[in-house]
């Protein structure tokens, strides 16, 4: 089915088919992948509910995304969990999916629909100037990842920069929206990007330390040229690989700001801790800013 068959009267019907009924007030809202209404209930409630779009994601991926939402509500991070679903009254061609149950599929003449919904949630744009404002996103984030880091996702897709992007180009090149004239350049302009994405995927692979020997390789370039008198110079001379660009260019960022203080700053980071191996990588004692910062998924 496509969403041209999506209209008020299929999106009230849905809702009502799980417990939700609806009072004859609904507003579509913004969304670029979806389609999202908030719709009134007769019970006083609003809700926003979410058809997803058709092939675009499997019920076990949806199924897994609602399941971390109602895993983060319940260790009281502040998001908007999906609503429990229930159906009231059998109907054929109508299933629940999760537990507790989160997904709808609901199959009409016109199609398939699966679909969600939430309680509306009032929010506003945060104050990113405001130092207090970014201590509490930073928090939320950090809850964001203990909550995360308890399972790993088994059904998220998993990007790969090299498969999913040369994918994403040749489906926009088979399918003829690039008109003849301007297709060479804005095939060289797309192999380009992708050339600078996949450097980057690599470069956090390298910096993860899943490839020891090109990162000790890595390391051991930048540390003899940030031993130079002119280290920003010397390094901007040098014809890195991507690799080698990505990290040096993050290292050189977090140099101290007087020349004179980067002997005791490389001191810090390349002398093992004592009790550690005499081979440690420099990479284990650098600031953690350093090690993350620009290069992490």
């Amino acid at each position: 089915m496509n969403f041209s068959n999506l209209d008020p009267q299929q999106v009230l019907a849905s809702l009502d088919a799980v417990g939700l009924r609806g009072d004859g007030r609904i507003l579509q809202l913004n969304s670029y992948e979806n389609r999202v209404f908030q719709v009134f209930l007769e019970d006083g409630r609003v809700v926003v509910a979410k058809f997803y779009r058709p092939g675009r994601w499997r019920d076990a991926q949806i199924v897994e995304e609602h399941a971390f939402a109602l895993e983060l509500a319940e260790a009281e991070v502040p998001v908007v969990p999906p609503l429990e679903l229930h159906i009231d009254v059998e109907e054929a061609g109508l299933q629940l999916h999760g537990h507790p149950p989160t997904l709808a599929c609901r199959q009409t003449p016109e199609g398939l629909h699966r679909y969600t919904a939430a309680l509306r949630c009032a929010g506003r744009e945060p104050e990113l100037e405001d130092p207090a404002a970014l201590r509490q996103l930073g928090r939320f984030i950090g809850r964001l990842h203990s909550v995360g880091k308890r399972r790993p996702f088994v059904h998220r897709h998993h990007l790969n920069a090299r498969v999913d992007g040369r994918l994403a180009l040749q489906s926009l090149l088979q399918g003829g929206f690039v008109p003849d004239t301007e297709r060479p350049a804005w095939q060289q302009a797309c192999m380009q990007a992708l050339d600078g994405v996949e450097a980057a995927f690599d470069a956090v692979e390298v910096w993860n330390g899943r490839n020891v020997d090109v990162r000790a390789k890595v390391l051991e370039d930048l540390l003899a040229l940030l031993r130079t008198s002119h280290p920003v110079t010397a390094i901007a001379a040098t014809p890195w690989t991507p690799i080698h660009r990505i990290i040096a260019v993050d290292i050189t960022s977090w140099l101290p700001a007087s020349p004179a203080s980067h002997s005791a700053w490389l001191a810090r980071i390349s002398t093992p801790k004592a009790g550690s191996s005499t081979n440690c990588s420099p990479l284990g004692r650098m600031p953690m800013s350093i090690r993350s910062r620009n290069i992490t998924r």
